[in-house]
């Protein structure tokens, strides 16, 4: 049996680093306030010693007491300081292996293995923070094996049942597949998949790599509103709070200066937006790179955090394909796989900056299972006053109190209705489906447009919704609901044809006259 192992020697600076990270606000602030350090007494110094050596020694005494050890049926890890935590993971549980290197990780030089078990937690149910790639690829290959020895033994039980009860052969025939698939589903991970019991590997073979030249045209034709406004105020909130009051004040003054207006600072605003966007962007997706092994599928990316994904085509719940407006002018778009994870459902792009015309070729490639097909079923014309009559009241009622509360300032506002018009306009034009023996591919708008294809085999449930407005003129609106967590996901495309919509339902319930 294997001895217990503690993580890489570079884990007992994770504390250090972890500290430093929470207090250096604090060491801004004290820059600010014109300290002469060098007047200070001895005993302040003498304070900032033992505080990093007590940081060094509590990362010392968690370094040996975080181990691992591979038993003959589970991986057992130990760790806690004053508390000891001990988690048994069994080999038949586990769903998957990923190894990550986030920014941490990649400048000390080590990846972190995450172990997660169906049901389990978010971020993984076991959790090995800091150790070498060698040793990452070991506990992999003996994960796998492990595995595999354990899906043996449960088809050689199911083979002993089949024979004993030849009455239920299909029955028994059913589960050894299940068995046999779990077993090849279970670990997710790239370069570590070589086969065990007498099986050669699998050759790795690189599908595609992503230039710089794409990712940054993809980067600056979409924009992540949520991500910079919420980046925005972070920064401003750490600048009011570290930065003393009147280099505050003056800074915003400068800048209010220099700015011609409202309108002045709404341009800057939206371009500083849409370069820090886009930057965002490049740091997140540099280095894109899709390669397969055997059945697996691996996407990294990443210029200061490399992240990975290994997936097996059969896990993919959906496709979705997200056209910003600016894509779409230029016939382009960004490809995302919905996958299954342990207990959460991940969204991964596979490629980030694809012409419309080729992504049907990739997806006969790696996703075989699931077709390109053109929308079909679109909304009737009648569907088009529905679109306008609940945002015309909203956008009156906007314009309404804009002029009541600012008066000539206030007529600005009007310049929201024919945008208003516009966006109907599109999201009538977009919405539609497309039904097909196991599929269905849906397409809606709310921004960016994006088309949907889900297998009917991942779909857990239809729900056909329709107000008194709609069913007046015959209208429904469709949600499409997968398997997953509790929250699930759900998909909704509006104000369809009501027979279009049934005969979504009589397809979903498996009814011969579809």
């Amino acid at each position: 049996m294997n001895e217990p192992k503690r993580m890489h020697p570079v884990y007992m600076l994770f504390n250090l680093i972890t500290y430093a990270k929470a207090l250096w606000p604090i060491a801004i602030f004290f820059v600010f306030k014109d300290i002469n350090w060098l007047q200070l007494q001895w005993f302040w110094y003498a304070g900032i010693t033992v505080g990093i050596a007590a940081v060094l020694g509590f990362g010392w005494m968690g370094w040996r007491r975080h181990t691992y050890q591979l038993e003959a049926d589970k991986l057992v890890i130990r760790k806690g300081v004053f508390f000891l935590e001990e988690r048994s993971i069994y080999y038949g549980r586990i769903h998957s292996v990923n190894t990550e290197q986030p920014l941490l990780q990649r400048i000390l030089g080590v990846v972190q293995l995450k172990i997660e078990l169906p049901g389990g937690k978010t971020d993984g149910d076991g959790v090995l923070p800091a150790i070498s790639a060698a040793e990452s690829t070991r506990l992999q290959v003996w994960l796998r094996e492990q595995i595999n020895k354990e899906v043996s033994e449960k088809a050689s039980i199911a083979n002993t049942v089949s024979e004993a009860n030849t009455g239920a052969d299909e029955a028994v025939h059913s589960q050894q597949a299940s068995l046999t698939d779990i077993g090849s589903n279970n670990v997710s991970s790239s370069a570590a998949f070589s086969s065990v019991q007498g099986e050669s590997p699998h050759k790795q073979e690189t599908i595609f790599n992503i230039s710089g030249k794409l990712i940054v045209m993809a980067a600056f034709t979409s924009i992540n509103i949520g991500l910079v406004l919420t980046f925005i105020a972070g920064i401003i909130s750490l600048a009011d709070d570290i930065l003393p009051k009147k280099v505050y004040e003056r800074t915003i003054e400068q800048a209010t200066e220099l700015l011609p207006g409202w309108w002045g600072m709404a341009i800057v605003g939206f371009l500083l937006a849409w370069l820090l966007s886009g930057l965002l962007f490049v740091v997140k997706y540099g280095g894109f790179r899709v390669t397969r092994d055997g059945s697996h599928i691996a996407i990294s990316y990443g210029l200061i955090e490399k992240k990975a994904h290994t997936f097996k085509a059969e896990r993919v719940q959906a496709v979705i394909f997200k056209e910003s407006l600016l894509q779409q002018a230029f016939g382009y778009g960004k490809l995302m796989l919905h996958v299954v994870s342990s207990s959460k459902q991940e969204m991964i792009v596979l490629h980030p900056f694809i012409r419309k015309q080729e992504w049907s070729v990739i997806m006969s490639d790696l996703i075989p299972h699931l077709h390109v097909v053109p929308i079909e079923t679109v909304c009737p014309p009648r569907a088009k006053w529905v679109y306008f009559r609940v945002d015309a009241l909203i956008v009156i009622a906007l314009c309404a109190a804009a002029i009541g509360f600012w008066h000539e300032a206030g007529l600005w506002s009007l310049l929201i209705v024919p945008l208003t018009i516009l966006w109907d306009l599109l999201q009538y034009r977009d919405t539609g489906m497309t039904l097909s023996e196991k599929q269905i591919t849906l397409q809606s708008r709310e921004i960016a447009r994006s088309t949907y294809i889900v297998p009917r085999s991942q779909m857990v449930s239809i729900v056909l919704k329709g107000t008194v407005f709609q069913r007046k003129r015959k209208l429904l609106s469709l949600n499409v609901k997968l398997m997953g967590d509790v929250a699930g996901t759900t998909w909704a495309v509006k104000h369809l044809e009501q027979a279009d919509v049934e005969r979504v339902y009589r397809w979903f319930s498996r009814r011969r006259h579809v």
